[in-house]
């Protein structure tokens, strides 16, 4: 559909594809960004709860943890593979 724009108006096609770099960029970012707001809101729950009932509950922070290093070491990863 552009290019019949810029044909009916007699203009010079543009190069969008720093756009879409930028795009997939910001996608990028906004998923790190969810994915950090995610374990806050995780943490702030595990430190408003009662400690005493939490000492039962002690596997639950090295899970959480675990779940933090996978996803951080899967990022990681990818940069490091968009790198070569």
């Amino acid at each position: 559909m552009r290019a019949q724009e810029a044909d009916a108006f007699k203009l010079e096609m543009g190069d969008f594809a720093l756009l879409d770099e930028v795009a997939a960029d910001v996608a990028q970012t906004k998923q790190h960004w969810d994915r950090y707001a995610e374990f806050l809101k995780e943490r702030n729950e595990m430190a408003n709860r009662d400690w005493l009932s939490m000492r039962d509950q002690a596997r639950v922070l090295p899970e959480g943890m675990g779940r933090a290093r996978t996803h951080h070491g899967r990022q990681r990863g990818k940069a490091s593979s968009e790198l070569c």
